[in-house]
């Protein structure tokens, strides 16, 4: 019989992901002159990479998430490649396990287990096109801050299509 695993809840942020482009970088993109706009822009770096990080089901930026598994099977498969797994550990504290690539088991009867794991590509690995498409979605947060106006505004179909290489595919 295979390895029983369960749905992943979304991860705590223990160290939220590096930013992939800096403010420097966004202030040139967008034509801002001055630091006066760089809180905002900020904020459009990090939902540019969320989004994107969503988009793609890969970790954007190095980061480490702990997962807190309150239906314990005995396995899981993280939902990102790992760059290192930081503890596995249940009520009585650390504990034994194994991984293969995304799969981490452990033998526990003590849920909730949380799994702390680093992952992220970093800022230099990070391909040309995925950086180009979150800079064109950091303009389009600076450009339409409300979002939502009587002209109707439409997806950028450049975004999608510059992504639409990098997304992971799960075969059925």
């Amino acid at each position: 019989m295979g390895v029983q695993t369960r749905a992943v809840p979304r991860p705590i942020v223990v160290n939220a992901p590096a930013a992939v482009i800096d403010v420097a970088r966004a202030r040139l993109h967008c034509k801002i002159d001055g630091t006066a706009r760089d809180a905002e822009l900020t904020d459009a770096i990090a939902a540019a990479q969320a989004y994107v990080q969503e988009q793609l089901g890969v970790a954007i930026g190095e980061q480490r998430l702990a997962y807190t598994l309150h239906d314990w099977c005995g396995s899981v498969v993280i939902p990102y490649p790992i760059t290192d797994v930081v503890s596995v550990e249940d009520e009585t504290g650390a504990i034994t396990y194994t991984r293969k690539d995304r799969l981490i088991s452990a033998a526990s009867s003590a849920p909730p287990v949380v799994v702390t794991i680093d992952c992220g590509l970093p800022a230099t690995q990070v391909p040309p096109p995925v950086r180009s498409a979150m800079l064109l979605l950091i303009a389009d947060l600076i450009d339409n801050p409300q979002g939502q106006t009587e002209v109707a505004l439409h997806e950028n179909r450049a975004v999608a299509n510059l992504l639409a290489f990098y997304q992971v595919r799960v075969p059925l």
